[in-house]
């Protein structure tokens, strides 16, 4: 029975690895049935960034929400405005909020209190969990707020702008197991309030937790895409059958690939620390400011003999017009006098995941990158290829949405 006249169901799931979905592609599988597969040009970041991105329409620099986590060392000389200035810039919030991490599926809250605009870190009753990394090192540790997409601030404006359109917007969470259960009340609820066109979000977070803690190529990485597999037709299955025009998308903002190894940035900078001051960003990439009297080309060579060919070491100028395309300007010194990328997919310790497991896989960071590949999956019970026709970015996904709704 037709319930409602448009039903728009966006699917975002993170590390669903482009390369690996003919894996699924067998006789049952939900994505031998799209109508169309999209590879998108994607943003330099994590998923926090993409998540803006896509929410916005911006390119990082515009929405500056493209860096989860840094880490400052503890030899920090900076004046004080300029450590303000920095934080700022790197993480876009006003004060500093409790870090949420998950361990063995149980939400552990980390507590920070701030001091003199130095923050200290307590960790009450778990100070185990962060045993592996030598916080001697570290000083400041300043923690993105967000975790999942609703949280973001501009998911609200996202909202706010389609309900102005005549269209509802739920979201269901994060959770597969109950999901199901959840859309069938939220439609149930959707239809008693006469709702003619809603729009639905879902996060679906399981990839990238198994990829990360297990690996990409693993029997546990697959069987979730299975999984969700399945759950893509159960759900598709469900809202087809309440509105003559049903679209689902589907979308990943990145691939997964296994750690090649890793990269004690804290036993290389040791070497030359009366010369600099550095930062960690999530696991791979790296800031680093140069004291006063220090040169900054002595300070490239040595990364670059120390490193190798297992990251890229350039100053904030370099290729400059490469990063201006891409939305990224590292052309200040908020970023560093030096910047360290990793390749894919090497990562630096400590990073924010040694203190709970090993981390045995990740994912790009420029958009250039294999492994960084993001794409979107279309599905629906009647043609819209005219408004996909010119879909070529993230960037672009939002735009989409507000002609679908129309």
């Amino acid at each position: 029975m037709e319930k409602f006249s448009k039903l728009i169901l966006f699917i975002y799931i993170d590390a669903l690895d482009f390369n690996k979905l003919n894996l699924l592609l067998d006789k049952t599988s939900f994505f031998r049935a799209v109508d169309t597969v999209l590879s998108l040009n994607n943003i330099p970041g994590y998923s926090f960034g993409i998540q803006s991105t896509l929410l916005t329409s911006k390119l990082p620099q515009e929405h500056k929400h493209w860096m989860p986590y840094i880490y400052l060392g503890n030899k920090m000389k900076e004046k004080e405005k300029d450590v303000e200035r920095i934080k700022k810039s790197l993480v876009p919030v006003k004060r500093l909020l409790p870090l949420k991490l998950r361990f063995n599926n149980k939400v552990i809250e980390l507590v920070f209190t701030q001091s003199n605009n130095i923050v200290h870190r307590i960790i009450t009753g778990r100070k185990a969990l962060l045993s592996s990394i030598p916080l001697e090192w570290f000083d400041k540790i300043y923690v993105y707020p967000y975790y999942y997409m609703n949280e973001l601030p501009f998911f609200k404006m996202l909202e706010k702008e389609i309900s102005k359109k005549g269209c509802q917007v739920y979201y269901l969470g994060h959770n597969l197991n109950n999901c199901i259960e959840k859309l069938t009340n939220t439609l149930l609820e959707s239809y008693r309030k006469s709702h003619e066109k809603v729009l639905l979000f879902l996060y679906v977070d399981d990839l990238d937790r198994v990829g990360h803690r297990y690996g990409a190529f693993t029997s546990h990485y697959l069987d979730t895409m299975l999984y969700i597999d399945v759950f893509l037709r159960k759900i598709s299955e469900t809202c087809e059958s309440v509105s003559k025009d049903f679209v689902l998308l589907v979308f990943s903002d990145h691939g997964m690939c296994d750690t090649a190894g890793k990269v004690d940035l804290v036993r290389i900078l040791k070497r030359i620390i009366e010369h600099v001051e550095f930062a960690v960003i999530d696991a791979t990439l790296a800031f680093v400011w140069l004291r006063e009297g220090s040169h900054v080309d002595d300070v490239v060579s040595y990364l670059e003999l120390q490193l190798g060919d297992q990251a890229i070491v350039f100053t904030p100028l370099y290729n400059k017009r490469e990063l201006e395309r891409y939305g990224v300007y590292f052309n200040n010194r908020e970023y560093g006098d030096v910047i360290i990328q990793l390749k894919p997919c090497r990562i630096f310790y400590p990073n924010f995941y040694s203190s709970l497991w090993w981390l045995k896989a990740l994912h790009g960071f420029w958009s250039t990158e294999e492994v960084q590949k993001s794409f979107l999956v279309v599905r629906s019970s009647t043609s819209h290829s005219d408004i996909f026709r010119n879909l070529k970015s993230v960037a672009d996904v939002r735009n989409i949405l507000f002609r679908l709704v129309e």
